[in-house]
Parts: C-alpha cells; sequence; structure tokens
C-alpha cells in the first residue's frame, strides 16, 4: 500500500475539495474559448476539467495518479457502472488528443457544434460527479 493510500480522512476531504475546485475553475474559462472561437484550446481545457474533477473522486478511495492512464484506469475500476461518466471521460480525453497531437486537426476540425458539445459533456461530468463525490464524502464521514 503507497503512502497515499494510507490518507487521513482529513487529508482526503481536503484534495478532494481542491482538485474538484481546479477542475471547477477550469470549467469556468471554457465559456470564454467558446465564446472567442478557441476551440481547440477549448478540447484540451474540457479535458483538464475532468481530469481534475475525476482525481477528486479518486482521492477519497485514498488513489491519486498522476498519469491520464492512472486515472482513466482507476475511474473504469472505482466507477464502472457511471456509464455515462466513464462515455465522457473517454470522450473528452479523445478530443483533447485529437487537439493537442494530431497535427492534421486544425481548428477548423472541431466545428462550433463540436464546441459546444464538448462544453455541455464538461458541464455534464462535472454535476454528476459532484453528486457522487457528496455521496462518497458522507460515507467516509460515516466510517470516521
Amino acid at each position: 500500500m503507497s503512502d497515499r493510500e494510507r490518507l487521513s480522512v482529513d487529508e482526503k476531504l481536503r484534495l478532494t475539495e481542491l482538485y474538484f475546485r481546479k477542475g471547477k475553475e477550469i470549467l469556468d474559462e471554457l465559456k470564454t474559448l467558446y465564446k472567442d472561437g478557441l476551440y481547440l484550446t477549448l478540447a484540451n481545457r474540457a479535458y483538464y476539467a475532468v481530469f481534475n474533477v475525476a482525481k477528486s473522486l479518486l482521492i477519497i478511495y485514498g488513489k491519486d495518479p498522476v498519469s491520464h492512464k492512472g486515472v482513466r484506469q482507476l475511474i473504469h475500476l472505482h466507477f464502472g457502472e457511471e456509464k455515462e461518466l466513464l462515455s465522457i471521460f473517454d470522450e473528452l480525453m479523445e478530443f483533447r488528443q485529437k487537439a493537442d497531437y494530431d497535427v492534421f486537426t486544425t481548428v477548423r476540425d472541431i466545428s462550433e457544434e463540436d464546441a459546444k458539445r464538448i462544453l455541455n459533456k464538461a458541464e455534464a461530468f462535472t454535476q454528476l460527479s459532484d453528486r457522487l463525490r457528496e455521496k462518497l464524502i458522507a460515507h467516509l464521514k460515516e466510517l470516521d
């Protein structure tokens, strides 16, 4: 068991709040990126919003992966029944990879409609995660 898996309840509560707040701050930036037509950047930042929100869920289990692959694997492991959550995470991860690494993808390849969908998915992921997080926090406090 790693040190990160031995976090106290107070440490888990503090870290879940920090990760969630970071994700929400990034999410708030997305509306400006959408309005300004910065769709490649929006795809990148939307993914990082959900990446931090996902970490806010995982830290409650004492998990704090640093890699994207690690976050994805643990989200699928711990929240496998949350199909919408997993689908959104994977879709936004794919958009981000295309936007950041595919040299053939340009700003013209992410339409305004795609950008709106990305924004909406990031918001939906955050709302779903917030409800899950509140339940997990309540359960964690009961065990303490």
